[in-house]
């Protein structure tokens, strides 16, 4: 199975951009991940960040089990709350994913998303959970397996992207987009007529 990816973020209206994002090929693993840092929390762009880069540093080491994965990020995000005063309270929200032959392993926690797109549907495998955050007491650190067949497109998005472009917009634009960057421009191109207000960042994935 062939995969194809674009990543997207801009910082918007705001002083900072606090998302972090990162594709990847480990091996035979495609591997992508998105976070976004919650807002007034101090320096949260290092939670999301850090989040981002342990994730795919521990698949990298050869570590597989995503939520033990998450779950340590977490820690390690309460002892830097714990070390240093400039990270008191920060937290970030996260999505990553693997892909390996048609299978797609998710993990996530909060607000970020992610949708397939097949045919002309559309399906979102994340719950929302605006209160969960790595970083913040308990989160609750959600577990998703998916079938993926030739000519799926995924899709993963901060809020800044989804509380602004609908999934029917999202269905219409992919229908409408011969090529993945089509795809992408697309969904820059509806953004920039929004009046968004924060970090907008996404990865488009083709499986081929």
């Amino acid at each position: 199975m062939k995969i194809e990816s674009i990543k997207y973020s801009d910082q918007g209206s705001k002083e900072e951009n606090e998302d972090s994002l990162e594709i990847m090929q480990i091996e035979d693993k495609f591997v992508a991940c998105i976070a976004d840092g919650i807002e007034g929390k101090n320096d949260s762009k290092l939670a999301s960040e850090f989040s981002v880069d342990f994730f795919l540093s521990s698949l990298d080491e050869g570590e597989s089990d995503l939520l033990e994965i998450i779950k340590e990020a977490h820690k390690e995000i309460k002892e830097l709350q714990n070390m240093n005063p400039d990270c008191k309270g920060i937290s970030t929200t996260f999505t990553g994913c693997v892909i390996l032959d048609n299978k797609l392993n998710i993990v996530y926690t909060g607000s970020s998303r992610l949708n397939i797109l097949r045919g002309n549907g559309i399906k979102k495998l994340t719950e929302y959970s605006l209160e969960c955050a790595l970083g913040k007491d308990n989160p609750s650190i959600q577990l998703q397996e998916f079938d993926l067949l030739s000519g799926d497109r995924i899709l993963l998005t901060t809020q800044g992207v989804h509380d602004n472009i609908t999934k029917e917009e999202f269905r219409d634009l992919s229908k409408q987009a011969d090529t993945l960057n089509d795809f992408g421009n697309g969904i820059v191109q509806l953004l920039g007529t929004k009046k968004a207000a924060d970090n907008a960042s996404f990865i488009a994935i083709n499986v081929l």
